[in-house]
């Protein structure tokens, strides 16, 4: 029992003295870039120091390191977190003064920093445009196909208009079932023809707009009171 705990004693201070050594390793590589004048550099290995070993001393140099790099956010964040941390430190004054000439520095940065121009306009898939060309075609033929049919009862029905007039008159008189079944057939001719005429124009109409939206892209133009879209035409 005794030797095991002795074993686990030595593994223990092992582990430490390894861990101590890599933060110390870090801070050392930290501090040959900082002479060097490599600011930012120094600072991500002073963050690695301080990941390993979390001494709010590493926090002040993180801070230095960032502010003489020109990253004035991150130079506040430091700063910020070393006082946090630090139990009264004597360059609390110091670190005061700097984290609020940080923040305006970064304010300023914010302020001063060019604006991201608005996306370019999203550009159609060309299957989708290939589709809605597709779509277009068919919907054409089917209301020229429903046009003819549209035709054809138009004529029929002018046809039976003619037919009954013909041969129900006052001259020549005809059965009422005949006068009937002209009567009912001219109505269905009439109403066939209503409705493929309707079909014939809306699917047209369709085709035609599904044409012109598979030549054409939508563009986000800004504005002074916002947004406007914008399509435009290929031909």
């Amino acid at each position: 029992m005794i030797r095991e705990l002795v074993i686990a004693a030595v593994l223990v201070i092992g582990a430490s003295d390894a861990f101590a050594q890599s933060a110390t390793d870090e801070y050392a590589t930290g501090q040959r870039l900082y002479a060097a004048h490599d600011y930012l550099g120094a600072a991500k290995h002073f963050e690695a120091a301080y990941r390993l070993d979390p001494d709010p001393a590493y926090l002040f140099n993180i801070a230095q390191a960032y502010r003489l790099g020109d990253d004035c956010a991150h130079a506040a964040e430091w700063y910020q977190r070393f006082l946090d941390r630090a139990q009264d430190p004597p360059n609390a004054a110091e670190v005061r003064s700097q984290l609020e000439q940080q923040r305006a520095c970064a304010k300023q940065k914010a302020l001063l920093a060019p604006k991201q121009p608005p996306p370019p306009p999203a550009q159609p898939a060309a299957g989708t445009r290939d589709t809605k060309r597709t779509l277009a075609y068919v919907a054409g033929g089917v209301g020229v196909a429903a046009l003819a049919v549209a035709g054809v009862f138009t004529w029929d029905g002018n046809y039976l208009v003619d037919a009954r007039d013909q041969r129900c008159n006052p001259e020549h008189t005809c059965p009422d079932p005949v006068f009937e079944d002209y009567e009912r057939r001219g109505k269905r001719a009439n109403v066939i023809a209503a409705t493929s005429y309707a079909v014939g124009g809306a699917a047209i109409a369709g085709g035609v707009a599904l044409y012109l939206l598979s030549r054409s892209r939508l563009a986000i133009v800004p504005t002074h009171e916002g947004v406007s879209a914008m399509a435009l035409l290929r031909f």
